[in-house]
């Protein structure tokens, strides 16, 4: 297999090996193995917005939200937590 593994797409692949020997006769044997994928955070944030803004006063000390900022992300938890 030469390609790229997305565990968001794939979590387990089996395969089946089989070796032959050069005798004769012949013998071989197969042997079937189950990988499992791992997730490595592979997936950028997607933000709802390009650009956010907020605005406040220098001199305000009370507690406020200033702007809320959303995003996913396409990564199986815990990689695909956005925080």
């Amino acid at each position: 297999m030469n390609q790229r593994i997305d565990y968001e797409e794939t979590q387990i692949i089996v395969i089946t090996v089989k070796a032959t020997d050069s005798g004769a006769p012949s013998k071989s044997t197969t042997q079937q193995f189950l990988i499992n994928v791992v997730n490595i955070n592979d997936n950028s944030p997607i933000f709802e917005h390009p650009y956010y803004e907020g605005e406040m006063n220098e001199n305000d000390t009370n507690v406020q939200v200033i702007t809320t900022v959303k995003a996913i992300d396409l990564d199986r938890a815990p990689y695909g937590d956005v925080k």
